[in-house]
């Protein structure tokens, strides 16, 4: 990434620290008294933090959840699917604003052809045999063609998938509102992987 765009990441996570999420409310200092425990994990691109979340009861094995979000990744806040705020911005991603994510998260623009980074890309072999797949998209984000014509590949794969397009929503909106499709897409999450995770 160019010193430019670092010192415009920088900037962003700056504001968004100490205006945006003060200003809500959001609880940047802390998840609360729940089983929380912090982690720096070495990744081939440098350490990354993660937090882990455990029930307040129970032992032994449990099965896992993985949550990569990229909003997290770039201001450096996971904790940003740990709580819930609300807020409103219309339209919430521009241009210049993908283009930072584009930056951050790709060192070479060559690399966006990557399945890994571009799933869509991805050939339709490698795609078969995939565990079912829950794709939330929003009526107003402009990502969400990405997202159904993912839906659709991998429904084309063969893959079991279940499609919900939230009405009147943009993208982040299970986290920022409107609050009843925020409410009505964790609830959907949290069956889809509670069946996932139902013994046989």
């Amino acid at each position: 990434m160019s010193i430019l765009r670092r010192w415009k990441a920088k900037a962003v996570r700056f504001v968004f620290d100490h205006f945006i999420l003060t200003k809500i409310g959001y609880p940047v200092d802390g998840l609360g008294e729940s089983r929380d425990e912090e982690r720096i994990l070495p990744t081939a691109a440098g350490p990354v933090r993660a937090l882990i979340h455990r029930p307040a009861k129970g032992e032994g094995a449990l099965p896992v959840f993985v949550n990569i979000h990229g909003g997290g990744f770039v201001f450096g806040l996971p904790e940003h699917d740990a709580v819930f705020c609300r807020r409103t911005a219309k339209p919430l991603l521009t241009p210049g604003l993908m283009n930072l994510f584009n930056d951050c998260y790709l060192p070479r623009p060559a690399l966006a052809t990557d399945p890994r980074v571009s799933p869509l890309l991805a050939p339709l072999e490698s795609l078969r045999g995939l565990p079912p797949a829950l794709v939330i998209t929003a009526e107003y984000d402009v990502l969400r063609d990405e997202g159904d014509a993912y839906a659709a590949r991998l429904m084309e794969a063969g893959v079991a998938v279940r499609h919900e397009v939230y009405p009147g929503a943009d993208h982040a909106f299970s986290h920022i509102g409107p609050k009843a499709p925020a409410d009505a897409a964790w609830v959907l999450m949290e069956d889809c992987l509670r069946q996932a995770f139902q013994p046989n």
